[in-house]
């Protein structure tokens, strides 16, 4: 099984506040590198949230784009081999 980094790409219409409480719930960050990776998008463009199987990385861009999307917000991620 092959590992997968998920990276976070901000757009100007996600509030940081809603990216931190989807690393948080989603990807189970604290709220500190929650906020860290958050800036981070902000600042460089993207961050990797983390490291997974593929299948657990495709869940989890799932999850967070489900939840992005209820919210009505245009989030996007994707899953990149490592």
């Amino acid at each position: 099984i092959r590992d997968s980094s998920v990276t976070g790409v901000q757009t100007c219409a996600l509030p940081i506040y809603f990216v931190v409480a989807m690393f948080i719930q989603v990807f189970r960050h604290s709220q500190t590198n929650a906020l860290e990776l958050t800036m981070r998008i902000h600042h460089e463009g993207r961050a990797v949230a983390g490291i997974y199987t593929f299948e657990i990385a495709e869940q989890k861009i799932s999850d967070a784009t489900n939840l992005a999307r209820q919210h009505g917000f245009p989030l996007v991620l994707k899953a990149e081999a490592e």
